[in-house]
């Protein structure tokens, strides 16, 4: 097929987005290859990182060798001979290997076949490969906690975060790391994310009582046409909401909480259960043992506003769960677990350790 597509003289392996456009491939008895780069500035963060001319391009043959070694400006209409064969074409800003401020990882690699006489073309898409962190603090927490700081770690290096830094971007590999709050010099909470490539995540550290607290959503999710950026609040309190069953989150809270957050108490209504991630059944008419629905109200007959509770085999499973016990409708139940990003479709709980009624 490839073969066929240059012989054509014009092979697309890639639509640009907005980092990297351009390698064309011109006509030439040996093959060569013609470098154009237009850029799309993005709207948000502004870094040198979108400097594209000064990004690093190479050719690699199928060996694995890198045989041309350049920057995007030095081969922009500068014909690059290749001979016949397969070839990498990368194309990235800076290597990035461990945490660190204003330092997006921005990459993109092709395959190109190269026929001798014969013109092919490459699109290349840099996309942001790690994802941006930002965390800020509320002026009551501030107040509060002159002092006060965050740590976030990818369980080999971390970085830490302070009223000073909320101007700066903090960058980490796609995966899981750990948040550690600490007010002053008291370890104070600490939670498990997942962070997504290509995401830039904002952590609000504030005070209970603090007014964004009463804002719903207090997670958001929004997209421009860069990179998806999440807004997340903290909620911070001298006991945190959660932690033991008297200071148990509301259904709204817990939806709140980062994924990964252990041992947290959540209390509310029996409402339902999930057949599947697609499907809610409010009332006692459970199709399955395996979990159920929990709501602020009582009453709730709508999916997005419950939170979905797995209940592993056991005694908690079998006094908990509506398909045997139709009676635990509406009951008002008191549980620990951890919480999930998605359970069900929805953010729940999962691992359930204890429950008190």
């Amino acid at each position: 097929m490839s073969r066929k597509i240059v012989k054509g003289a014009v092979c697309v392996l890639l639509a640009a987005m907005w980092a990297c456009n351009g390698l064309v491939i011109v006509k030439d008895p040996q093959g060569q290859l013609m470098v154009s780069v237009d850029v799309e500035t993005p709207y948000g963060v502004q870094t040198k990182s979108f400097d594209v001319d000064s990004y690093v391009f190479l050719i690699k043959n199928s060996l694995g060798d890198t045989i041309y070694n350049r920057t995007v400006g030095e081969v922009k209409n500068t014909p690059v001979s290749l001979d016949e064969g397969t070839y990498s074409v990368i194309v990235f800003n800076e290597p990035f290997s461990s945490p660190a401020f204003g330092k997006p990882y921005f990459h993109a690699m092709e395959t190109a076949e190269i026929v001798s006489g014969e013109a092919c073309k490459v699109h290349l898409r840099c996309t942001q490969k790690n994802a941006g962190v930002r965390v800020l603090f509320s002026a009551q927490y501030t107040e509060d906690y002159p002092n006060g700081y965050m740590v976030i770690s990818d369980f080999t290096e971390e970085l830490e975060f302070n009223k000073n830094t909320e101007d700066l971007w903090g960058y980490f590999r796609a995966g899981d790391v750990e948040l550690t709050l600490h007010s002053d010099t008291d370890l104070t909470d600490r939670a498990e994310r997942a962070l997504n490539a290509n995401y830039m995540y904002t952590f609000l550290v504030e005070q209970a009582g603090d007014v964004s607290v009463q804002v719903e959503p207090a997670f958001t999710i929004d997209v421009d046409t860069t990179r998806i950026r999440e807004r997340m609040a903290w909620n911070h309190s001298d006991e945190a909401p959660g932690l033991t069953k008297e200071t148990a989150c509301t259904v709204a809270q817990a939806r709140q909480l980062p994924s990964g957050t252990t041992d947290i108490w959540v209390y509310g209504y029996i409402v339902g259960c999930y057949s599947s991630a697609s499907s809610y059944t409010p009332g006692s008419e459970a199709e399955v043992a395996s979990n159920i629905a929990l709501a602020d109200n009582p009453d709730e007959q709508i999916k997005e506003n419950t939170y979905s509770i797995e209940l592993p085999a056991g005694a908690r499973r079998n006094a908990l769960n509506l398909k045997d016990n139709p009676v635990n409708l509406n009951k008002q139940v008191w549980l620990k677990g951890t919480t999930s990003h998605s359970y069900m479709g929805v953010p729940g709980l999962k691992g359930l350790k204890d429950y008190s009624w």
